[in-house]
């Protein structure tokens, strides 16, 4: 996953929030050894998928050279907190 550009993996997150697919967002820092995540996932498992892409993504490590870090980077977010709400995974 760090060999992924991160505009590719912005341009991405924009694409699946669109389709409102938060598990496909969090997915996309899933490798081999780690399992995908669905709304019925540990939230342990959301976590680490979330951890993993906020390094990749964040504003403030890309800075002004990513296009729409922002916009990713605060879909992210909402993925996160949407799949991880008890509300959400029943």
């Amino acid at each position: 996953m760090s060999s992924v550009s991160p505009s590719v993996v912005v341009n991405r997150i924009l694409e699946l929030i669109e389709l409102d697919d938060y598990a496909g967002i969090l997915n996309i820092a899933a490798s081999s050894k780690d399992t995908t995540v669905d709304k019925k996932s540990p939230v342990a498992s959301m976590r680490k998928l979330y951890l993993k892409l906020s390094l990749i993504i964040h504003p403030d490590r890309v800075g002004k050279t990513v296009p729409n870090a922002t916009k990713a980077f605060q879909a992210l977010v909402k993925s996160f907190e949407t799949l991880s709400s008890p509300d959400y995974q029943q």
